[in-house]
């Protein structure tokens, strides 16, 4: 059950800090779980090992971009919350910033510590 915000500032407090909380959590995942890079396949594995390895790796770049994706989009809307005037500038700018608090902070989610 939800209940209405009469405040708008109380409102807007509240998406900022439900984004600053999920781009925390997206930031570590990325960090975390979906490296970027080459897959690397040692020599002499039979070609269905080689196979799976390379369908984790397509997986794993899909899920990686639902990440990068949701990071974006909350970047951009709290963007809008710090006034920025150019969002999409601005949301590059925030994720590179989270991602540096999730690292420098060593934050990792509730279920995580």
């Amino acid at each position: 059950m939800t209940t209405a915000r009469n405040d708008p500032q109380e409102t807007l407090e509240s998406i900022r800090a439900g984004c600053d909380e999920m781009l925390r959590y997206h930031c570590w995942m990325l960090m975390n779980f979906y490296p970027k890079g080459a897959i690397e396949i040692p020599e002499g594995k039979a070609p269905v090992e080689i196979t799976e390895a390379l369908i984790r790796k397509v997986e794993n770049d899909a899920e990686s971009r639902i990440h990068e994706s949701a990071c974006m989009v909350l970047a951009d809307v709290l963007a809008i919350t710090e006034g920025a005037e150019d969002p999409g500038a601005a949301a590059f700018e925030i994720v590179k910033r989270y991602e540096a608090m999730v690292r420098d902070e060593g934050w990792e989610p509730p279920s995580e510590r």
